[in-house]
């Protein structure tokens, strides 16, 4: 579960960075995750160490992200697991930013 570990961290990085972000940005969430990557005018960003590309998890899958919508208010961030799958178990479950936010 070493690599589920690793995914859960990046999970919450990312989530908290998305939080950071709108907090700047008026409350508004990005509609996607290049935002976080692409570096500012100063050569910064809001994600570093993806040198302008769409995080992946463990498994080399790009973390999935909704923006928040009328219906589900808060940004998701999901890794698929080792499969890229929705569903599984062990290595291939799903991770999902709300359910750490509950469990947190």
């Amino acid at each position: 579960m070493g690599l589920w570990m690793g995914a859960k961290s990046d999970v919450s990085a990312i989530s908290s960075t998305l939080d950071e972000y709108a907090d700047a940005h008026s409350k508004q969430y990005p509609a996607d995750l290049i935002p976080l990557v692409t570096p500012n005018e100063s050569g910064k960003c809001w994600l570093e160490g993806y040198n302008g590309k769409v995080p992946k998890d463990p498994w080399k899958h790009e973390y999935q992200y909704q923006p928040p919508t009328p219906e589900h208010p808060t940004p998701r961030v999901l890794s698929f697991g080792s499969d890229g799958l929705p569903g599984g178990e062990g290595d291939a479950a799903d991770l999902d930013s709300d359910d750490l936010k509950e469990a947190g």
